[in-house]
């Protein structure tokens, strides 16, 4: 039997798309929002905003999948001036087709966020009970 994937593609390549405007619109501007994660590592306001467009918009249609991201909250939460550059960044990125729904707060923007792993990426995703497939 095989099964068509055809849906899942059509949705993922729309979040990719609305990701890319975002990241595109953040190469434009002149302050491209880079901050230091406590590690040391660089992160930019594209890289928090891409990781929640991504998310949400996937687990919107499937919830019960897992995700993994690079990307945890906690830097946002701490810096209130970065997280309302990202939230103005997601909250007006759309993309014509709207079946992939908008992020409707700044709380569910972060929350979906960490549902990559809270910044752990994949060891986050190692550590799941995932089910095989």
């Amino acid at each position: 039997m095989t099964t068509s994937y055809a849906h899942e593609h059509h949705l993922a390549t729309l979040a990719v798309h609305r990701a890319a405007l975002l990241t595109t619109r953040v190469l434009a501007a002149t302050n491209k929002g880079t901050t230091t994660k406590s590690d040391a590592s660089p992160v930019t306001i594209a890289d928090f905003g891409s990781q929640a467009l991504l998310i949400h918009a996937l687990y919107t249609h499937f919830p019960n999948d897992t995700f993994v991201g690079e990307e945890s909250s906690s830097t946002l939460r701490a810096d209130p001036a970065l997280l309302e550059a990202i939230w103005t960044l997601v909250s007006t990125t759309h993309h014509s087709d709207d079946i992939l729904g908008s992020i409707p707060s700044r709380e569910e923007m972060l929350r979906v966020i960490n549902l990559g792993g809270s910044g752990e990426g994949g060891a986050h995703r190692a550590r799941m009970d995932v089910r095989s497939y």
